[in-house]
């Protein structure tokens, strides 16, 4: 299972007008990973980049059912400071 799995992590703040540009670079390198075979994508769960990489997991998820996304939380109150979905 490792040698098909890639972790994602980054800073918390993102630029607004890098935001776009990020995601972007950040589809193209999960694409060119998944065709080389990954299949397992994990992630830390903070707000910032953790959570782009996160959703644009599941966004490919839709042209690629076989990928897994993984949050790795490093602590109990990781989610304390997230605001619930409307």
């Amino acid at each position: 299972m490792k040698e098909r799995t890639a972790c994602f992590t980054g800073h918390r703040a993102i630029p607004l007008l890098q935001r776009g540009k990020i995601e972007k670079q950040t589809e193209d390198e999960l694409i060119e990973a998944i065709e080389k075979g990954y299949q397992f994508f994990a992630t830390g769960g903070a707000l910032g980049y953790d959570t782009l990489a996160a959703q644009t997991v599941l966004r490919l998820k839709k042209s690629y059912s076989h990928i897994k996304l993984i949050l790795v939380l490093p602590c109990l109150s990781q989610t304390r400071g997230w605001k619930p979905e409307a």
